[in-house]
């Protein structure tokens, strides 16, 4: 992870997005300041990637052999919780496609955290995506404060939701 210089990527926070073996698959991009300019998204991904059949962070969480893992929206999220020693996987969005869900019950995950980011996005795609895991994991679900995101929250709040639900 880093700051890039150049090419497509020039001035964004850019992160290698591994696929479940730990083979980079593609590089993505976050817009680091508070105002995006005009036209700009807050992430830019590759053209031909496809998000909904990767879950960022996934290698590392299975490495650990744990079967649970904390779902989260974004890719600071997880690097967050994982810098916590919690194993996390981010859905680079806010919804869960059935491909995702089949890439955890391959790496043997059996419980899951669902901590989506505290806003109307992250709750409606919650009830969204609990049905989908549910048929699967053991789900539960983490509700974070007004607006917060797992990646600005502070670390003793992340740290009693995690012992609460998990």
């Amino acid at each position: 992870m880093g700051f890039c210089e150049r090419g497509m990527m020039k001035e964004w926070w850019c992160f290698p997005i591994h696929n479940p073996e730990g083979e980079v698959v593609a590089d993505a991009g976050r817009w680091m300041d508070e105002e995006l300019p005009e036209g700009v998204a807050r992430y830019l991904l590759p053209p031909k990637f496809s998000k909904s059949l990767e879950l960022f962070n996934l290698h590392r969480a299975s490495a650990l052999g744990a079967d649970h893992v904390t779902i989260v929206e974004g890719c600071f999220g997880a690097v967050r919780l994982h810098m916590l020693r919690v194993s996390a996987v981010a859905l680079m969005g806010t919804s869960m496609s059935e491909e995702q869900v089949e890439l955890l019950v391959r790496a043997g995950v059996q419980r899951a955290t669902l901590l989506l980011d505290g806003d109307d996005a992250g709750r409606q795609d919650c009830e969204r995506t609990l049905p989908h895991l549910a048929r699967e994991l053991f789900v539960r679900v983490g509700v974070l404060p007004d607006e917060e995101a797992p990646d600005d929250c502070e670390e003793a709040v992340l740290r009693e939701m995690i012992e609460t639900v998990t």
